[in-house]
C-alpha cells in the first residue's frame, strides 16, 4: 500500500526580497526534514522497487528486460522522489503559518511522534508485523486509546484521503496501460473510472484496517496526554496545513509514478507479443 499519512523553530525577520525568498524556502525544508520525509521516501523507494517486481511477477511472467530495471530504478531513486515530494509540499504551504508546524515539531509531543511514526513505517514493512498491528487495533476497540487514535484520524481525515490518493493512483496505472495500448479497443477512459471506483468497497475496508493498525502501533508509546495534545494540534490550522502538505506531496508523487509504471508495463507487454 502507498504511504501514509505522516503526519519545526523559526524566528523571520522583516526583510524583504531575494534574501525573504530563501529564508522561507529555508523553513519549508527545515519543516520537510523535521517531519523526516527523507527517511520515509527512502522506506518508500524500497517498497516501490518491490511492488515494481510484484507487478513484473503478475503481469509480464517475470519476463522482464534490463531496461525494465533501468527504469524502475530510476522510476524509485530516492533523490528524485525527494526532489519532486518537496517540491509539491513546497507548493502547498505557500502562504502558510510554516513557523508554527516548525514549533510544534520541533519539541515534544511533536518530534516523538515524528519518530514514532516512522519506525512504524519501516516496521509494517512486514507484512506479518502489519498483520499483528492490524490485530491490535482490533483487539483495542472500545477502549480510551482506540477512542483516542479514532479522534486523530478523525482529524486528520486520514481514511477517507488514503482512499482518494489510493483511488487516484489506480486509475493512473490503468491510464498508462491504456495510453501504452495495452488495452483492448473496447477500453476507454471512462470505462476505467468505473473499474477503479468498483474497487472503492474493498480499497476503503483495507486502507481502515491498515491506518488503525498502523496509527494504533505507532502511537502506543505516548502517554494519553501526549496523544490529546497531537489530537488538538492536528484541529488547527498548522496541523492541518501540515497534514495536508504531506498528501499534496505525495499524491502527485504517485500519481506520476503509477501513471508511468502502467506505461512501462504495457511497452513490455507489447515487446513480448511481437
Amino acid at each position: 500500500m502507498r504511504a501514509k499519512s505522516f503526519v519545526f523553530v523559526s524566528c523571520l525577520t522583516a526583510i524583504t526580497g531575494p534574501a525573504m525568498a530563501e529564508q522561507s524556502q529555508s523553513a519549508e525544508r527545515a519543516l520537510f526534514e523535521a517531519l523526516m520525509q527523507p527517511d520515509v521516501i527512502a522506506i518508500m523507494s524500497e517498497e516501490g522497487i518491490d511492488y515494481a517486481g510484484q507487478i513484473a511477477d503478475e503481469m509480464l511472467m517475470g519476463h522482464v528486460s534490463d531496461h525494465w530495471s533501468t527504469v524502475i530504478s530510476q522510476l524509485y531513486d530516492p533523490q528524485q522522489m525527494e526532489e519532486a515530494a518537496f517540491a509539491a509540499f513546497e507548493r502547498s504551504l505557500a502562504g502558510q503559518d510554516v513557523d508554527a508546524m516548525l514549533a510544534f515539531y520541533s519539541t515534544d509531543p511533536g518530534r516523538q511522534s515524528v519518530l514514532l511514526e516512522v519506525d512504524a513505517r519501516r516496521a509494517v514493512s512486514d507484512p506479518d508485523i502489519l498483520d499483528a498491528a492490524t490485530a491490535a487495533a482490533i483487539d483495542a476497540h472500545g477502549t480510551p486509546r482506540f477512542d483516542q487514535i479514532t479522534a486523530y484520524i478523525e482529524a486528520n481525515d486520514l481514511i477517507e484521503k488514503n482512499i482518494s490518493a489510493a483511488l487516484n493512483d489506480n486509475y493512473a496505472f490503468l491510464l498508462g496501460l491504456y495510453d501504452g495500448g495495452a488495452m483492448d479497443g473496447q477500453t476507454s477512459p471512462e470505462s476505467l473510472i468505473s473499474d477503479v471506483w468498483a474497487q472503492e468497497a474493498e480499497l476503503r475496508s483495507s486502507t481502515s484496517e491498515w491506518v488503525y493498525g498502523f496509527m494504533n502501533m505507532a502511537y502506543q508509546p505516548l502517554s494519553d496526554a501526549d496523544l490529546d495534545r497531537l489530537i488538538a494540534f492536528s484541529q488547527t490550522e498548522a496541523g492541518q496545513g501540515v497534514n495536508r502538505a504531506l498528501f499534496d506531496a505525495y499524491s502527485a508523487l504517485y500519481e506520476d509514478i503509477s501513471r508511468t509504471l502502467g506505461l512501462q508495463v504495457a511497452q513490455m507487454m507489447m515487446v513480448s507479443e511481437l
